[in-house]
């Protein structure tokens, strides 16, 4: 499959599971946001999938093949990855939105882009 999957994948901080068994697949050249409550681990997601927390079961994959057997530069070529910032948030606060909601709305955005 083209673009970002996850098969039956596992993160925790310290022991703690966070994320149990989740299997996701998100296309090539699509825009994702991923929305939810706070502490819900919408963060600790983007981080198993873009390689800065490890998993501690199943796999990420980039265009069917494991993040973790890609280069860093391979990685970088066909994936990004945009956390939100203050400002983001301000100026979706400013059409309207109520600060909550705002903050969800805003708190995460993943692309995933692939030149192949």
């Amino acid at each position: 499959m083209k673009g970002l999957s996850t098969k039956n994948l596992a993160l925790a901080y310290d022991g703690t599971p966070i994320i149990h068994d989740l299997n996701l697949a998100i296309p090539t050249g699509q825009i994702t946001a991923l929305v939810g409550a706070n502490g819900c681990g919408k963060s600790t997601l983007l981080r198993g999938l873009a390689r800065l927390l490890k998993p501690r079961g199943g796999a990420v994959y980039l265009n069917s093949t494991s993040i973790l057997q890609l280069s860093t530069k391979e990685v970088a070529q066909q994936l990004g990855i945009l956390p939100s910032s203050s400002s983001r948030t301000r100026r979706v606060n400013s059409t309207g939105f109520s600060s909550t909601r705002a903050l969800s709305l805003s708190k995460l955005v993943a692309t995933v882009v692939s030149t192949r």
